[in-house]
């Protein structure tokens, strides 16, 4: 049911906004491959993620390597809470997700070049099967996007909120 859900959403909104689109994979979104071997379904029956989600331009990477004007950026679904140490250990700028209730940007000098840690949150929704397992979390999922400039360099938007914590629709 909520890949069905899914599927209506991205087709109404995201995929409208955005038809070609790079994605880095997740844990949420290769649910449906652990649940068919959970079952013992064959994942080899399972249809490629743009053929499941119907957004033939959208492509799904295990990480991506992004050259700037401003330096590489190592982007991945999640490494560590710890961002700025990724950043040491790559010698790089990252942006990850993974870590819902992390959201905005890091910033680290090294003797050469500023770098970032960016946590671009996510876009969940609280109240869904996949996020059941952390309805008690306090602190609570940080909502909002992130984006590069032109130049590379990261900046984060929270969402707006109404009282029961849904988007208002702006921001």
């Amino acid at each position: 049911m909520e890949l069905d859900k899914a599927i209506m959403e991205i087709g109404e909104g995201l995929h409208k906004l955005f038809p070609k689109m790079h994605l880095l994979e997740s844990n949420h979104g290769s649910m449906v491959t652990r649940k068919m071997k959970h079952h013992g379904i064959p994942v080899r029956v399972l249809k490629p993620l743009e053929q499941l989600y119907e957004t033939p331009l959208w492509s799904w990477h295990n990480e991506i390597l992004l050259e700037t004007t401003f330096g590489p950026i190592f982007m991945h679904h999640g490494l560590s809470p710890n961002g700025l140490k990724v950043v040491k250990d790559h010698g790089m700028s990252i942006i990850q997700g993974h870590f819902h209730t992390v959201a905005g940007v890091q910033w680290f000098q090294t003797r050469f070049r500023h770098c970032f840690a960016a946590y671009f949150s996510c876009l969940v929704d609280r109240d869904s099967y996949a996020m059941a397992y952390a309805k008690n979390n306090i602190p609570l999922y940080q909502l909002g996007a992130g984006y590069l400039d032109k130049r590379g360099l990261p900046f984060y938007v929270p969402m707006r909120l109404d009282k029961g914590g849904r988007w208002i629709g702006r921001l």
